[in-house]
């Protein structure tokens, strides 16, 4: 009972202080329709006087939504959600609201409120788990940590995401869409008349709020104030519609106490913007808004109109990839994503039914990749930990969401890419579109494949932060993961060493944080000897026999041993070649470049789709005359894998895939020399030869004397 009224107090205070701005003295008015509304609503009435948790879990999303309110902090504001979350997780639903707030934060360009959506995503979690364990402890010393995870956490997720009673005799249950209409709701009392007491509330006024919510989205675009009970009545009932697709199609009309108090707060706050003037003003400046950004203007900005095609041509290229290797799609293209998770978790029997089960990389099996993939796997298949596996409909759910997620952080990360490429493009005087990378076939075809791009995101990003930003340890730990992901980039560390603006003091600085994260990650795997002796042999020592993708016709271990010494004598030769070219940072990164591909060229193991970082980074620094070899390039790559499946015999050396293989190399070779010639400065080799020989014939002289 407590409760409710708190409820009615709360949603005056919350409309008031939405509306005060605006409407001033008449705020106080227009305040009162939410409590009048939830006073004759009979969901609320019955709901406050009964022993379940929904009117609770009300009260704390209210008070989340009055937090979010008056503090402008995101810890606090994370906080009182996971405070929410205590007395059911569906107290979660109302900090959709803070991802909508930084969603359309009109001060930040996008991918900067992108960054503010994973941090935030980082943060609730993270307080989330805090507030759980701190709540649980006599729990978690009772039936131990792993059952209590298994239980509470990912039980409940589970529980909430599957199908429940649904045979004869169980209650009526209904979807979110059932509730606007009145329809099966759930029975709460049995009168000895035979009169039924149902959870089936206003109905009318439901609907007429999110029919209301649905016109007035336009404004809730431009007006922040408008736009708090927007969200607030979208985060709440659209996170109950996010279950009702995950799964959970067995809900309750009760749930409507959690739901009314949102529903009232922006049937009253529509109700004041519909009778203002300024609301129709402010719809018409959107749509002519709208219309004036559909219609090419006389004037206007021509980078930013490629920029945002770039961005557009990314989102295309990595959602082509990502239905290209669906592993729900009858015809999908292998991927390294989806072979690690069904070598590791489909053998493994009833793997979904606890956490224990689960398990987690080198810790409780053996992962054949470096700690920085195993990281991105780790996250990216916890999701299975709490959707498990649906008996009835065969799908593994926790498999879904788990190449979801990890196609999420390609994209995010190829995003990245593009948005640092432009800063460092305008360094190099990139000479043609950066967008186009995104318009390769290896970036479709290999984009959702591996982890490639997540690495390269990482690099670029180590980059931007040493070099533009000044900012020695985060690059550093930037430069770290991507190497603790893709090695290859650790042929780039010399370099990057010798060419930091403050001299020895930042390379110390730059060793020391390298170190330091990369012993970080290197201690999870030694926590299983076994597991790190597998990711030893996997990536650290090649696999010598059988190696397909290598460059020479023969494999003896004396011609993998020799080109190796001259991969290594060429990329010290281009850390001292000096090259005819704008400013030292476009030294740097043609330098960086050359290492990578040179590396990749010489390496045994040099897999088609590493080819997505030769590409890329070639892309800011080639010639617009020889952009057609590095697409013939990129595109004899992308032909391996898609003959792959189809040749009789691929290991043949005169099978398609082989050919196009070689292809690939002496493409990416020719690319490497044509560049080399034309940025060589030929008269400081001379002068650096003549030096090297004047020093050697003084010393033969001196030894003469002797």
């Amino acid at each position: 009972m407590v409760s409710g009224v708190l409820i009615l107090v709360l949603s005056y205070v919350i409309t008031y202080l939405i509306l005060r701005k605006r409407y001033g003295i008449y705020s106080y008015y227009l305040a009162l329709l939410p409590p009048l509304f939830l006073t004759i609503d009979p969901v609320h009435e019955y709901m406050s006087i009964l022993a379940l948790l929904d009117i609770h879990v009300a009260l704390f999303s209210l008070i989340a939504l009055l937090v979010f309110i008056c503090i402008k902090n995101d810890f606090t504001r994370a906080f009182s959600v996971a405070l929410a979350s205590l007395t059911k997780f569906s107290g979660l639903f109302i900090g959709l609201l803070h991802f909508i707030d930084k969603l359309f934060d009109e001060r930040k360009r996008f991918i900067e409120r992108v960054y503010d959506i994973i941090y935030t995503i980082g943060l609730y979690i993270l307080l989330f788990m805090i507030i759980q364990i701190a709540f649980s402890i006599p729990f978690i010393v009772n039936i131990g940590f792993n059952q209590w995870f298994s239980q509470s956490i990912a039980g409940s997720f589970r529980w909430h995401t599957s199908v429940k009673c649904t045979h004869e005799g169980c209650p009526p249950y209904s979807s979110p869409i059932d509730w606007l209409l009145g329809l099966n709701s759930f029975v709460l009392y049995y009168w000895s008349n035979g009169e039924v007491v149902a959870a089936g509330g206003k109905p009318g006024l439901y609907l007429l709020s999110v029919l209301l919510a649905i016109i007035l989205t336009p404004i809730a675009l431009i007006d922040k104030h408008y736009r708090i009970a927007w969200g607030g009545l979208v985060a709440v009932y659209g996170g109950y519609l996010l279950l009702w697709i995950l799964g959970g199609r067995t809900q309750y009309s009760f749930y409507l106490a959690h739901i009314a108090p949102f529903f009232y707060i922006h049937l009253a706050v529509a109700i004041a913007y519909l009778i203002d003037e300024k609301t129709y003003s402010l719809y018409k400046s959107f749509f002519k808004e709208l219309v004036h950004t559909i219609r090419r203007p006389k004037e206007y900005d021509y980078e930013r109109t490629m920029n945002i095609l770039g961005y557009a041509l990314i989102l295309s290229s990595i959602l082509l990839s990502m239905i290209l290797h669906a592993p729900w799609n009858s015809s999908a293209i292998y991927t390294d994503i989806v072979s690690v998770y069904q070598t590791i978790y489909v053998s493994r029997e009833n793997w979904y039914s606890s956490f224990m089960d689960y398990g987690i990389p080198y810790i409780d099996y053996a992962f054949p990749y470096l700690p920085g993939t195993a990281l991105v796997f780790a996250i990216t298949s916890l999701p299975k930990a709490f959707l498990g596996y649906d008996p009835q409909l065969h799908i593994d759910k926790g498999f879904y969401a788990y190449y979801i997620l990890n196609s999420i952080l390609i994209l995010i990360a190829t995003l990245v890419i593009y948005n640092d490429l432009l800063l460092l493009g305008r360094k190099l005087r990139t000479r043609i579109p950066l967008y186009i990378f995104a318009l390769m076939p290896s970036i479709i075809v290999y984009g959702v494949y591996g982890w490639e791009l997540i690495a390269l995101a990482l690099f670029i990003r180590g980059l931007r932060l040493l070099f533009f930003e000044d900012d020695v340890g985060r690059g550093a730990t930037f430069i770290t993961l991507s190497i603790m992901i893709q090695p290859i980039f650790i042929t780039t560390v010399p370099l990057l060493l010798t060419r930091l603006k403050k001299g020895e003091k930042a390379s110390l600085k730059f060793l020391a944080h390298t170190v330091l994260v990369s012993t970080l990650l290197l201690s999870w795997p030694l926590l299983n000897i076994d597991a790190f002796k597998q990711m030893m042999i996997s990536h650290i020592v090649p696999p010598i026999e059988g190696s397909i993708w290598f460059i020479l016709p023969y494999s003896q271990q004396y011609l993998i041993e020799m080109a190796y010494v001259v991969v290594t004598l060429i990329v010290l030769l281009i850390l001292l070649l000096p090259l005819r070219v704008y400013d030292e940072f476009s030294e740097l990164y043609f330098k960086i470049t050359l290492t990578i591909t040179l590396s990749l060229l010489f390496s045994p193991v040099y897999k088609p789709q590493f080819n997505t970082l030769v590409t890329i980074l070639w892309i800011p620094i080639i010639e617009m005359f020889y952009l057609p070899l590095l697409v013939f390039q990129d595109l004899s790559s992308t032909m391996v894998i898609l003959t792959w499946f189809s040749a009789e015999n691929p290991l043949d050396k005169t099978s398609l895939p082989q050919i196009a293989n070689y292809a690939k190399c002496m493409l990416l070779a020719l690319i490497v020399l044509i560049h080399l010639i034309m940025y060589i400065d030929v008269d400081s080799v001379k002068a650096m030869v003549y030096s090297v020989f004047g020093k050697f014939r003084k010393c033969l002289a001196r030894e003469g004397s002797l």
